[in-house]
């Protein structure tokens, strides 16, 4: 990957990884960005924000990054809770830093750590490569401190013939599909309808911002609920307190699941569909993440309405989550895991 010489102007994304340098002596960390802080946007020069530090299992077979990461978590009382650090933008190395489903570092995240930093933390030669790290996998794009490019990357296009309602629609086609529905503003009285799995795979004090969660939306007065089955709702998880939870919703693009496509897709649900309009927005316009948030119908809810299974966090990625109008998961995750808990 090419990096250019040029000023620290790449986006740094609410719930995205990063590699960074909070010490001038103690080598780089992996971090999770909770929050951009106050009055701040992701292309902010002065930019603070808090990272949520990831602690490394080095490989003994080969120096660098090349072990597993999982989130650092220090004893407080009787809970767990996890590390923060303030973290200024010329500390971060690497944006939009990628972990696979095992906790690696992907090769092309490590290649630009390579490019900021060639002396400490040089790439092996590809004969040296352990095998969590096989140099044929598809690359991903990873944005470094000077990196010129800030543009969104493009989604793989791995839909099928029969899946063109699949396809992610820009902000001005949402407009469309967002005013035709009704907000998702009443939430079941109790979650009956759902059963806890016989092991509960997910619960909900294990949820943590930024990830993707269904509610159970049995009961629901809400007409998109009455004809979907089972009845849930998509959202994201944005604020996480002692007893309830502050969600963004996502409307289903069709009245139930469509289970003969390969995947299910929801769009955002905006409160105002014409917001990049009236934002003045341009077509290649990326808007702030303060933006993004701003119109995306918010509604606080009890985690306890929470369906307890965990949506793979390899299905998807939090920085692209926030940025996207729609979100794509797997119809399989339908049939196999959210109808049989129904029943």
């Amino acid at each position: 990957m090419a990096v250019a010489s040029t000023t620290g102007s790449s986006g740094v994304l609410l719930g995205s990884f990063v590699i960074a340098a909070p010490s001038a002596t103690d080598g780089v960390s992996l971090f999770s960005i909770r929050n951009l802080g106050p009055m701040m946007t992701m292309y902010s020069l002065d930019l603070s924000c808090t990272g949520v530090l990831y602690n490394h299992t080095p490989n003994p077979k080969v120096s660098g990054l090349f072990g597993t990461f999982k989130m650092a978590t220090t004893r407080m009382g009787n809970r767990n809770q996890e590390c923060r650090s303030t973290l200024r933008r010329d500390q971060i190395l690497v944006s939009n830093a990628k972990l696979d489903g095992k906790g690696f570092l992907t090769l092309d995240t490590l290649r630009c750590l390579a490019c900021v930093l060639p002396e400490q933390y040089p790439l092996p030669p590809t004969s040296q490569l352990p095998t969590s790290h096989n140099p044929k996998r598809l690359p991903e794009q990873v944005h470094t401190q000077n990196d010129s490019s800030s543009g969104s990357s493009n989604d793989e296009d791995d839909s099928d013939t029969d899946d063109n309602d699949e396809q992610c629609t820009s902000r001005s086609d949402t407009a469309s599909s967002s005013s035709d529905s009704e907000p998702p503003a009443d939430l079941p009285p109790s979650r009956s309808a759902l059963p806890a799995l016989a092991t509960v795979s997910y619960t909900w004090q294990e949820v943590k911002e930024g990830e993707l969660v269904f509610l159970d939306m049995h009961g629901s007065t809400t007409l998109e609920y009455k004809s979907m089955s089972p009845a849930v709702a998509l959202v994201f998880v944005a604020r996480i307190s002692a007893d309830e939870w502050n969600v963004h919703w996502y409307s289903l693009n069709g009245r139930n699941f469509n289970l003969k496509n390969k995947y299910q897709t929801w769009t955002k649900f905006w409160t105002d569909p014409a917001w990049a309009r009236k934002e003045k927005l341009k077509k290649h316009d990326i808007p702030s993440t303060d933006l993004i948030f701003k119109y995306w119908y918010a509604k606080t809810v009890s985690p306890e309405s929470m369906v307890p299974i965990r949506i793979p966090p390899d299905m998807y990625v939090t920085a692209k989550v926030i940025q996207s109008d729609t979100v794509r998961l797997p119809t399989a995750l339908i049939t196999d895991v959210l109808l049989p808990l129904s029943k």
